[in-house]
């Protein structure tokens, strides 16, 4: 039986204090099952419930389906992600027993989505002791997170999970040995899923475990190499596009992020004391890591020179031009926001710097994230709230402070205010992914706000009403049950799309009828399938082959002219040939920018006609040419 302890504390108040080992225990199982139940059911009707015009899952998919069905990685499967992402895609689809589909990507998805919520929920809970904030965590994470349902078979889901393991890892009572070894696994696993993510990792590791070691001559030698270089990192990073003025403000923000770390964690002394052991360990496990997931790649046809030119090279080089980015607005008021941050973090080493100021600090931004998160505005929660994160480098009570290991403190300020740069240069849907770190050191911060709150005024604690705990226990477990019951009853008002690839997908009717109608016409008048921009998932649903050299995604600004004519020559001798052409898309890739001079646009609209428009939608088949009698 739980048993409530000092109920009249809104924080502690909120945890379940067992009187027998096993209550604790049961407690956990029945939050995991709870939690399990509530956002399984809510991922399920939401994942299922929709699909992005943009079709990246489409293309996606279609790479996945090649690689699966014997296509050599990085020759005939040629893309920008890394081994990482087919070997556990690769992995899944074994256990599902099929090739790559709408369904069968979306159920990976969902599972990636659950598991990152339910991770951050125990790393709340594990250190603020309290249920009340972990359940907090885990709402906040799980509503920026249904990215990874709006975008399914991204390589983004594991980053994103493979973000919070480090974090959870770095802050276990695990033997160094272990700890050490899986943040150096877990470094590699990014590297090669994702390039920019890997290198943010990277960054964040080499900074963490450097400020973690024992002092000596070379570690501050190291450490100073370790500033130098993240700084000048973010401006390399940024390099390409720093003439325009969305990448110099990205710019300010991210420096001024992580130059407020690393001035709190300069000079300090780590009592975790790593020595240069556990830096080999770390590297044993990045090279182990890699090593395996390599062989995995080579074993399917990549080479390692095909490997580099594909996942170093290609990705920076400019992919269409700005037409390609979305921007982070960013007005005036944040790029005072992100100074005011880091002139606070200077004086946090000053005697101006009482216990009881950064206390209120570190209340006041954990409402902040609080706020933004909860009412998902992503963009101020970026920027308005990584210049800030220094305060969790900051060692909370003596009493509490054991709670957060020093590498864990390290670990989750950098990530927070690194990992923002996920963002750059697509700020689309990179903008959760980077804020899901900063919700989880929001309610770090405002846990250890709560304490001193509580150490300071403990008459006003003990008066505190008992029932207002209890309230707000009920509001966290509420939020969930209530966002299920929101999703099925939306989900149940959906149309079953019913084709193939795709027998589990549900959408609005009239979408889901204009759907089938333009793709039942396409099996029936075309031999191949072309789409304009690229929107694969049309050739999954039709069994059509598209055009191969347009690939998938944003071709209409992304391939060359060059490229593009030849296309049109290749082309032009395929009568059946047909296209489905999506304007809106195109805006969406482009911005303002005229497309109607690409050559395959021009040929397209000089040699095709529309047969049938469903929304946005328009089947294309080539001019009927009279013919003399």
């Amino acid at each position: 039986m739980l048993q409530w302890q000092n109920m009249n504390d809104l924080r502690s108040g909120s945890q379940l204090q067992p009187n027998r080992p096993k209550a604790r225990i049961g407690a956990w199982v029945a939050s995991f099952i709870f939690l399990l139940i509530t956002s399984t059911a809510t991922a399920y009707f939401q994942v299922f419930g929709a699909m992005k015009p943009f079709d990246d899952e489409g293309g996606l998919i279609t790479l996945l389906r090649r690689f699966m069905q014997g296509g050599s990685l990085y020759n005939s499967v040629a893309t920008i992600y890394g081994p990482a992402f087919f070997l556990y895609q690769w992995l899944a689809h074994l256990l599902l027993g099929e090739l790559p589909s709408n369904d069968s990507a979306r159920f990976v998805s969902l599972t990636f989505w659950i598991l990152t919520a339910l991770l951050a929920f125990i790393l709340v809970r594990r250190a603020t002791n309290s249920w009340i904030l972990a359940l907090i965590a885990h709402a906040l994470v799980f509503q920026l997170a249904k990215v990874l349902g709006e975008e399914p078979a991204h390589p983004q889901e594991l980053c994103l999970l493979l973000v919070l393991a480090m974090l959870a890892i770095g802050d276990s009572r695990w033997p160094r040995a272990a700890r050490s070894s899986c943040l150096g696994g877990i470094a590699a696993a990014m590297v090669l899923t994702k390039i920019n993510a890997g290198a943010l990792i990277l960054v964040i590791l080499a900074l963490a475990l450097t400020f973690s070691a024992r002092v000596s001559r070379s570690i501050r030698v190291l450490r100073s190499l370790c500033v130098l270089g993240s700084i000048l990192f973010i401006a390399l990073l940024m390099w390409p596009n720093l003439g325009a003025g969305w990448a110099q403000r990205f710019l300010i923000l991210g420096e001024c992020s992580l130059g407020g770390v690393l001035i709190v964690l300069w000079g300090t002394e780590s009592d975790d004391g790593l020595e240069f052991r556990d830096f080999m360990l770390a590297t044993a496990g990045f090279v182990v890591a890699a090593g395996g997931i390599t062989l995995f790649a080579i074993a399917h046809g990549a080479s390692v020179g095909a490997m580099f030119h594909w996942l170093v090279i290609v990705p920076r080089q400019v992919i269409g031009g700005t037409a390609w980015y979305l921007f982070l607005q960013m007005p005036n008021t944040y790029m005072v926001c992100a100074a005011t941050g880091l002139l606070c973090a200077f004086l946090a080493r000053t005697r101006l710097a009482t216990p009881a100021r950064i206390a209120i600090l570190k209340l006041g931004v954990g409402m902040v994230v609080l706020v933004l998160a909860g009412t998902y505005r992503v963009g101020a929660l970026l920027c308005l709230t990584a210049p800030w994160v220094w305060l969790l480098a900051v060692p909370g009570l003596p009493e509490t402070r054991g709670r957060i290991s020093p590498l864990g403190r390290q670990l989750g300020s950098l990530t927070a205010s690194i990992f923002i740069l996920y963002a750059f240069p697509v700020a689309g849907g990179q903008v959760r992914i980077g804020g899901v770190p900063l919700a989880i050191a929001g309610m770090l911060l405002l846990g250890e706000g709560l304490d001193y709150v509580k150490s300071i005024w403990p008459a006003g604690a003990a008066s505190f009403p008992r029932t207002v705990a209890a309230v707000a226990l009920v509001a966290a477990l509420a939020i969930p049950v209530f966002w299920t019951v929101r999703e099925r009853n939306t989900f149940a008002k959906l149309e079953p799309l019913n084709l193939r690839s795709a027998t589990r997908l549900r959408l609005p009717p009239e979408e889901a009828r204009g759907l089938r109608e333009i793709t039942t016409l396409a099996q029936s008048s075309c031999e191949v399938l072309g789409t304009a921009p690229g929107m694969p998932s049309f050739n999954l649903w039709t069994g059509l082959p598209p055009v191969a050299a347009l690939g998938a995604g944003n071709w209409v600004t992304g391939l060359p002219d060059s490229t593009q004519s030849e296309v049109v020559r290749d082309i032009d001798s395929k009568p059946r040939l047909c296209f489905i052409y999506n304007e809106e898309v195109i805006h969406f890739w482009a911005h303002t920018h005229d497309v109607g001079d690409r050559p395959v646009i021009r040929y397209m609209r000089q040699n095709f006609r529309p047969v049938l428009q469903r929304g946005a939608n328009v089947l294309m088949e080539r001019n009927v040419v009279d013919t003399p009698d």
